[in-house]
């Protein structure tokens, strides 16, 4: 799994993160507001308010992702930062990899290794009261989905 960080005009935020969602490039994308960053460009220290994207998805589809950033991106050097992850809670993992299953190809999983080789996962502990990713898959209204 991965964790790919990008900082964006905050008018840009949304469309960014809807697009990479509904696409299955990613499982979820936060959206930070309220980020100011200081930079150099082009020989002068900058300021900009920008909003921070935090998306989760799975190794194979970091490459897809962050073309895909850059085809949305109004900046001429978007900031776009993948961060490997060295542990993480198994039916999180899971549920990362079943959101993004329909972008996969090559019959992979998010991590990399042949579908059903993953560590296997739990079923998400609120699928017992009806929600969360194992609910949605069957088809129960899920409003509170891991982020």
């Amino acid at each position: 799994m991965r964790i790919v960080y990008c900082t964006v005009p905050p008018e840009k935020a949304e469309e960014i993160a809807r697009a990479v969602v509904k696409e299955r490039l990613a499982a979820c994308a936060g959206i930070s507001d309220g980020i100011r960053s200081f930079y150099w460009w082009k020989g002068r220290m900058e300021n900009a308010g920008e909003s921070l994207l935090i998306m989760k998805t799975g190794r194979n589809l970091v490459r897809k992702l962050m073309e895909r950033i850059r085809q949305l991106h109004p900046y001429e050097v978007p900031e776009i930062v993948s961060v490997r992850v060295e542990e993480v809670f198994g039916p999180y993992a899971e549920w990362v990899r079943t959101e993004t299953d329909s972008a996969v190809g090559a019959g992979r999983d998010v991590c990399g290794k042949r579908q059903g080789n993953c560590s296997p996962a739990l079923p998400h502990p609120s699928a017992q009261r009806g929600k969360g990713p194992s609910a949605k898959r069957r088809r129960t209204p899920d409003r509170t989905a891991p982020r």
